[in-house]
């Protein structure tokens, strides 16, 4: 099993051979382009451009990977301590962008499936490592628990539930009517991620 990120510090860990099999090289803490899919350079604020305090624009290849795949991963935050971040455009146009890192045992949450989840069909990223359902607006934890069937005393799956507190950090991004898209990092508040 993978050991746990260092708190403020997330980073890819797990086995080598695993990260490469879900198309991630290891990543390293200095922000210098590795942990993207394979085959791509991971983009950071010093690569990309910095719209104004905090809040990075994606450059040109940045955003037409997003058109292409759906999905772009970068490193924000310059240093030892940068911070892996998956922007998604959702169905239905909307952008979401999280933490890359899963909240709980360092999974690689940025190539999670992105699924409809719940009676609110609410949009979650699928952690590959465990099957985890992250909300894409709330970051909160979606699971449905196992409840004993009356009669038959079989366990059945039960309603959907989510947890009371978000677990993996969401960050804020915003599609400009340039067609700028820029990400600008929440790190406020207490959160697993």
């Amino acid at each position: 099993p993978a050991s746990r990120p260092s708190p403020g510090c997330p980073a890819l860990v797990g086995p080598p051979h695993t990260l490469r099999a879900h198309g991630m090289a290891a990543a390293a803490t200095d922000g210098g382009g590795e942990g993207a899919p394979a085959g791509q350079k991971r983009s950071s604020v010093e690569q990309g451009h910095e719209e104004a305090p905090g809040k990075h624009r994606l450059s040109e290849g940045e955003a037409e990977m997003l058109k292409e795949h759906g999905r772009v991963q970068l490193t924000l935050g310059a240093g030892s301590r940068p911070r892996y971040v998956t922007v998604v455009r959702l169905p239905g146009g909307a952008l979401s962008a999280f933490d890359s890192v899963c909240f709980h045992a360092g999974g690689p949450l940025g190539l999670g499936d992105i699924e409809e989840v719940g009676d609110e069909r609410r949009h979650c990223v699928r952690c590959p490592w465990h099957d985890y359902f992250i909300d894409l607006e709330t970051g909160k934890k979606w699971h449905r628990a196992l409840v004993l069937e009356e009669g038959s005393g079989n366990l059945v799956p039960g309603g959907w539930k989510s947890s009371s507190n978000s677990m993996q950090r969401i960050h804020s991004v915003e599609e400009t009517p340039g067609n700028s898209i820029l990400v600008q990092l929440r790190l406020e508040g207490a959160c697993e991620s």
